[in-house]
């Protein structure tokens, strides 16, 4: 849990130095402007970008308390997710079932230990068995394979995280260096 909150807490520091950059050109234009009404205006975006990077850290260790999966992971599956042509609440939703289908597979002989075996999953760590899923479905030979067993390990709502489980694991990385790159 501290882990979580402290890459959380990382991850809203980047937010916040992002913002604040983006504050401090509003600043100069304000300035360049007309002080008062600029000026309030400016604050109260910057009250709401903050409010929003505790919002979204807040939301990354909560998903990590309940999934037990890597707060890191989380924000780059999440990115991914998004550049795959899903949303952040598809991603989540996703990482939701799947730790907790993750869950029934750790029962010997129950059909999701059976489906995650077929896949080749051997952890039961969430982060670690996510990229050994991902390597599995990309491995199936068909897209309707891909499609179905994307569906059935994480959920309804996963049917637009297809693209994303293609890739496998090397795929979900290249992704998320990109993420890296811009400072998530």
């Amino acid at each position: 849990f501290i882990a979580g909150l402290k890459n959380a807490s990382q991850a809203t520091q980047q937010m916040a130095t992002q913002v604040s950059s983006a504050m401090k050109l509003a600043k100069n234009a304000a300035i360049g402007f007309a002080g008062g009404f600029i000026g309030a205006f400016s604050v109260n975006i910057l009250q709401q970008r903050i409010q929003e990077a505790f919002d979204y850290g807040d939301a990354i260790v909560d998903l990590s308390d309940r999934t037990d999966a890597a707060t890191k992971t989380i924000q780059e599956f999440r990115y991914a997710a998004q550049l795959s042509g899903s949303s952040v609440e598809s991603a989540d939703a996703a990482i939701d079932k799947f730790a907790m289908n993750l869950g029934k597979a750790q029962r010997p002989g129950s059909a999701m230990n059976k489906v995650f075996a077929e896949l080749g999953v051997k952890s039961s760590d969430t982060t670690v068995a996510l990229r050994q899923t991902m390597d599995g479905i990309s491995k199936l030979g068909t897209v309707t394979q891909r499609n179905q067993k994307t569906i059935e390990i994480f959920g309804k709502s996963a049917g637009d995280l297809t693209l994303l489980m293609s890739g496998g694991a090397k795929g979900f990385d290249a992704l998320a260096e990109a993420a890296r790159g811009y400072g998530l």
